[in-house]
């Protein structure tokens, strides 16, 4: 009899557990979630420094004519 009250708590710990963990998933949605990762795109990024829109380190633009 004992062993079935200690089931039956275990249970009811997880049921409560899981509403816990749902309930702060909806009313919080993006506060679980990581940001998406920024991805640069290199050619992009060199081709403004070309044009001097942006500034690289150790990237030296061509000279002008």
């Amino acid at each position: 009899m004992i062993r079935f009250g200690y089931v039956s708590l275990l249970a009811a710990l997880l049921a409560d557990i899981g509403i816990g963990v749902s309930a702060a998933k909806v009313s919080r949605p993006g506060a679980t979630t990581k940001p998406p990762a920024v991805i640069f795109d290199a050619d992009y990024v060199q081709g403004l420094a070309k044009r001097g829109i942006a500034r690289l380190p150790g990237y030296k633009p061509p000279p002008t004519q």
